[in-house]
């Protein structure tokens, strides 16, 4: 059974707590306009990192992300183009194992010879 923390009493350092009727909320702050236009994404993935990616996971039919991670030293985001990857339909991800280092990726499209 669910039990309500409304009817709760206050905490000693918290006496009122901060609950306000619709009528009485305090109004949100207005979001300050952009003085500039914002630079233009940048693609996650260079054609020599998506080769090396998918180079590594040819090597031996699949590969782990953990490696695949560890291959982009030097990139601000190794994680996010791993996931570019499979976004792109490049690499496959096995959804039935948990998410974590060791999970299995492949190749998702066939490999030219």
């Amino acid at each position: 059974m669910v039990t309500s923390l409304y009817g709760e009493p206050g905490s000693p350092c918290n006496a009122l707590p901060p609950v306000f009727s619709a009528a009485f909320a305090p109004a949100l702050p207005e979001r300050p306009t952009p003085r500039r236009t914002p630079p233009a994404p940048q693609p996650l993935v260079t054609a020599f990192e998506r080769d090396l990616l998918l180079d590594a996971v040819a090597e031996t039919g699949s590969a782990e992300l953990g490696h695949l991670v560890g291959l982009l030293p030097n990139h601000p985001r190794p994680l996010s183009a791993v996931v570019a990857l499979i976004d792109a339909g490049d690499l496959i991800l096995d959804v039935a194992a948990p998410f974590d280092a060791s999970i299995r990726l492949w190749h998702g499209r066939p490999q030219a010879c």
